[in-house]
């Protein structure tokens, strides 16, 4: 039968595999993304991350903080500080850039890791006047040392990035002496690559030494806390002890009441992060079974297309004695073969797949622990998979052959459908309609995202962002020092003609980084209002095309007037046309708490045009004004930007360092990359399904075409015409799929509305992804009918109507 029709066997093949290796790759995924125990710890179980979010984000700790964390719980057995910084190692004309692990002192004797050579940090290694001292991971050691066991004892040279008031520099520590190596199944705390692990007190204060502020080694927020519990309290114990301990407004407060904090098993950089992340692999491992479902119900409606052909075939061999089982264990095999087939080229295509998937933007910064897709465990859930679809293949095949005769295709005027194949019809269209309809939402959603008004043009604007130095933070420059500043880079671009527009500030909408100063201000009723400080030229708004609704941007020199937002005035004042109003904010320093409104602008989205933001108070400089971005409307490319600005650095009539330059418009598609790329990857899933769905369609439609040949002949014969004959295979066959379209309906209403309001359009309804999905069903349905219908139609009724 396969060779008779090797296109088709191929086919089906290639798409078992696709649905395979997409679900391997999905596993594997999972598998080293989902929480579990680290692996080379002493009693893994009992090792906890516990993360302080706020704004939806964990923020780093300060050094004394962790001994706060430590005291806040009975039920914590150790809490460490982690934070990973790259470092420049040379020993013997060797050298390298590598990611390091500073950690604090109860790395070693309270998480306890397994060391393969030598010994772990100890207590007097983190003194600040220690001798350095560093333990290898076991993957540098075998990479740089050639896995050499004397390695203990030897010292390699270690440069460490110090911030200071003229910039970054690499400061040299010196001879760090090398006690250890980790056993090699110890990974990095969080993600993978960590080459060393090092002492974080001695290192932090020689990073921060020439910043010229006082004890800031422990008053910087660098840490990420991990820790080890007892094991004799719950998760949820130790949490809810910590939570009133650290979040609120007490003394040791770490966040705020409006914070959260949270305690989850293993170690985990970014614990929201990962559970965004993980709820995409459900949905698309969710898409993916079913796709494989589909897959499997083809490949047995693929086997049964044929089983008029075949039925001569069977019946002869049980004359000549093969059992019914005999014959069932053909099927059976055929089955197997076509799925181990499958199997084996999706753990070929898999390995690839792998790599791309990762590469998705919601799998960005993932936590992903080592892990192959030939992990006994997954190859275990494949081939349990395989064979569950090899069985659903089978059983069809098998159920017709047990009501085979050696005369049951010769004279009958038609087979009945089985209860396989009306079943399986049924379930691939209404898979079909539910993968379908959620694609269509998330295309809307995709859609509607980048037509929205968020307040501003991107068109033909170039951001440049000038390199950054921690040393800005601590600059107390006054508003002339900005002013002057902003001066020079104007007058140094306003030769530049391909430069139409010039604006400073900070953050840009949709720019890479959002840096705001929080502040509140005071409504005509007393009531306070969360705000968020924009610092801005008055070049800002005329270049990023904020539509100004009432007023005027104010002249450079006056920080007491302000532009808002339309919210804003809303929420302070209860209209729009708020011009020459006061009200006051609290104050950064030097600037008077009363402000005035000058201008009233359109509202404006920062970032994500779904994600929550705070009313904007746009001022002529905030505190951060030193880190500004230089706004250009221009027609150039990045590239030419970069170029035409590195000509006037190099021509000294510039001082800046460049650190990158991007395009507006570029930059707000990367914002909303994980909507397109969900969509993208659900729409593969669409296509095949729907491929699938009318491959198995087609199939039995000739099946029945094959099936009904004598009955159509003998309607030919006593004067049907092929017009009537082929609106009645077309009817047919509509009867076959109205049932699946029918349920497809409702099963894809719920499928929609199941999804969350952030993948959805909020001013679509689920009617029309539902209505398109069902009728776009409808053609690929009919389409796929259209060539056995046209064959039932037009066949010599002589060749039907002989004797076999």
């Amino acid at each position: 039968m396969h060779r008779a029709s090797p296109v088709a066997s191929l086919l089906i093949i290639l798409a078992l595999a696709t649905a395979l290796a997409f679900l391997a790759s999905f596993l594997t995924l999972y598998d080293t993304l989902r929480p579990a125990p680290p692996k080379g710890f002493a009693e893994p179980d009992q090792l906890i991350t516990i993360s302080f979010i706020l704004d939806g984000h964990p923020q780093g700790v300060s050094r004394p903080q962790i001994d706060l964390v430590q005291e806040a719980s009975t039920g914590l057995e150790s809490a460490v500080g982690i934070t990973s910084n790259l470092v420049r190692w040379s020993t013997d004309g060797r050298n390298g850039e590598v990611s390091s692990e500073w950690v604090t002192t109860e790395y070693f004797g309270g998480l306890r890791p397994r060391v393969l050579i030598g010994r772990g940090l100890e207590p007097a290694d983190h003194a600040v006047d220690a001798t350095p001292v560093a333990v290898l991971s076991h993957r540098f050691w075998e990479h740089q040392f050639g896995g050499r066991t004397d390695v203990v004892g030897q010292t390699l040279s270690l440069e460490i990035e110090q911030p200071g008031p003229a910039g970054s520099s690499w400061e040299r520590v010196g001879a760090v002496r090398i006690v250890g190596v980790m056993a090699p199944e110890v990974e990095a705390s969080f993600g993978q690559g960590t080459a060393m692990w090092l002492p974080a007190d001695p290192l932090v204060s020689t990073r921060f030494a020439t910043m010229g502020v006082p004890d800031i080694a422990n008053r910087i927020a660098l840490y990420r806390v991990i820790g080890r519990t007892t094991g004799e309290r719950s998760l949820d114990s130790v949490e809810r002890e910590l939570i009133a301990g650290l979040v609120g407004d007490g003394a040791d407060a770490i966040v705020p009441a409006e914070g959260r904090l949270r305690v989850d098993p293993g170690f985990t950089f970014n614990p929201p992060a990962r559970d965004e992340q993980l709820r995409q692999l459900q949905l698309l491992l969710t898409l993916t079974l079913l796709v494989a479902l589909v897959a499997a119900i083809n490949t047995g409606l693929y086997l049964l297309a044929r089983a008029p052909a075949r039925t001569r075939e069977m019946a002869i061999r049980e004359a000549l004695g093969a059992t019914k089982l005999r014959l069932a264990q053909q099927l059976c095999v055929e089955s197997v073969v076509f799925l181990l087939v499958a199997l084996i080229l999706a753990l070929i295509l898999a390995a690839p797949l792998n790599g791309q998937l990762r590469t998705l933007p919601f799998f960005q910064n993932a936590d992903w622990r080592i892990g192959t897709i030939l992990d006994p465990g997954i190859v275990g859930i494949l081939t349990v998979v395989a064979l569950s679809m090899a069985a659903i293949s089978a059983a069809a095949p098998i159920a017709v052959m047990n009501r085979s005769g050696i005369h049951s295709g010769t004279r009958k005027l038609g087979h009945p459908i089985s209860g396989f194949q009306f079943a399986g019809t049924t379930l691939q269209i209404v898979i079909a309609g539910v993968v379908t309809a959620v694609t269509l939402g998330l295309a809307a959603y995709a859609w509607e995202l980048e037509q929205r008004d968020l307040g501003y043009d991107r068109e033909r604007v170039v951001v440049i962002v000038p390199v950054f130095a921690q040393s800005m933070h601590f600059a107390q420059n006054s508003l002339e020092a900005h002013q002057s500043r902003r001066d020079r880079v104007r007058v140094a671009l306003d030769g530049i003609t391909a430069f139409e527009e010039i604006g400073f500030g900070l953050p840009v909408p949709g720019g890479k980084f959002r840096i705001t100063m929080g502040v509140q201000a005071w409504s005509v009723d007393g009531e306070s209002v969360d705000v968020q400080s924009v610092s801005s030229d008055i070049g800002y708004g005329s270049t990023l095309g904020l539509r100004v609704l009432h007023g005027a941007w104010p002249e450079p020199g006056d920080p007491s007037s302000v532009v808002i937002e339309r919210r804003l005035a809303q929420l302070l004042f209860g209209r729009a046309d708020v011009v020459g109003e006061t009200f006051e904010v609290t104050a950064f320093p030097g600037e008077p708490p009363a402000r005035t409104v000058s201008a009233v602008i359109e509202d404006v989205v920062l970032a994500h045009p779904d994600d929550d933001q705070d009313p904007l108070l746009f001022v002529e400089a905030t505190p951060f004004a030193n880190l500004d971005r230089i706004i250009l409307k221009t027609s150039l490319s990045p590239a030419r930007v970069r170029e035409a600005i590195q000509d006037r650095i190099e021509s000294g009539a510039l001082e800046l360092e460049i650190q990158d330059v991007y395009a507006l418009d570029a930059q707000f598609l990367r914002i909303v990359a994980e909507d397109r790329a969900r969509f993208r990857v659900t729409l593969v899933a669409a296509l095949l399904t729907i491929a699938l769905a009318a491959i198995g369609f087609y199939g039995t439609q000739r099946f029945l075409a094959d099936a009904h040949r004598r009955e159509f002949a003998i309607r030919a014969s006593i004067g049907a015409s092929p017009s009537a004959l082929f609106r009645l295979a077309i009817l047919r066959a509509v009867r076959l799929g109205l049932p699946g379209l029918v349920l497809a309906a409702p099963t894809a209403w719920i499928a929609v509305e199941l999804l969350e309001p952030g993948l959805l359009p909020s001013d679509q309804s689920p009617f029309a992804m539902v209505g398109t999905a069902s009728i776009a069903l409808l053609v690929v349905l009919l389409s796929a009918a259209l060539a056995p219908a046209w064959r039932s139609a037009h066949a010599p009724p002589a060749a039907h109507l002989k004797d076999d």
